[in-house]
């Protein structure tokens, strides 16, 4: 078996993806060393609350954004029948805005509702950056417990009735998230749908007696 080094690029990103997610606890590698494998490009993990934490990170670098994205959810989806992830990322190098509209990722942003993400390094690293910022590593975890909690949630509503996430609209989307965070012990708000600066969801909880606030 002859392995698969990684390109400039790719060694160029492992080192900017190591930067920005060691700041919270993740260890990244390069994880595409064989073309007989259904890999993603980068694998990032860190233990949280006992457990592993998977990420599943796919990265695209060309100039037909929506050619793209069909092929990076295409092998997202290939990877996470393989192996579950609790994050599954479709990484573009360019600095341009992504909210970009394309079937294919508006479908599967709906079969995965909280554990998909189209993103830029720009955007991974000031999220990583307002994480290690604000949060303590203790909180951080909290965090992706909580996330994972909601991931596992959906999941299970989703198997028992699937074709009620077909006609789920974002507005119910939000309003689901915010029941669920409140069936796991935050006090959840639901802004609304317009005028709210982008706040949908604002979550709160007291972690060693400190009021916290997450905005989603």
């Amino acid at each position: 078996m002859v392995e698969k080094k990684p390109s400039d690029t790719e060694r160029e990103v492992s080192k900017k993806l190591t930067e920005a997610l060691s700041r919270i606890g993740f260890n990244v590698q390069f994880s595409d060393t064989n073309q007989e494998f259904v890999n993603p490009d980068f694998i990032a993990k860190k233990r949280v609350s006992g457990s592993e934490y998977k990420i599943a990170i796919e990265l695209k670098d060309k100039s037909n954004i929506n050619n793209a994205i069909n092929r990076g959810i295409k092998m997202l989806e290939k990877i996470n029948k393989v192996e579950k992830f609790d994050k599954l990322l479709l990484l573009f190098l360019n600095r341009n805005n992504l909210n970009i509209k394309n079937d294919s990722s508006h479908v599967f942003l709906r079969e995965n509702p909280t554990n998909f993400e189209i993103i830029n390094l720009d955007d991974l690293d000031r999220w990583t950056q307002n994480l290690s910022n604000f949060f303590s590593p203790k909180e951080q975890n909290e965090v992706f417990y909580q996330v994972k909690l909601l991931s596992k949630k959906l999941i299970e509503l989703v198997a028992k009735t699937p074709e009620n996430l077909e006609s789920l609209e974002w507005r119910d989307l939000e309003r689901m998230i915010s029941e669920l965070f409140e069936g796991i012990g935050f006090k959840t708000t639901l802004t609304p749908s317009s005028k709210d600066g982008g706040k949908d969801v604002i979550l709160e909880c007291t972690i060693d007696d400190t009021q916290k606030s997450y905005i989603k």
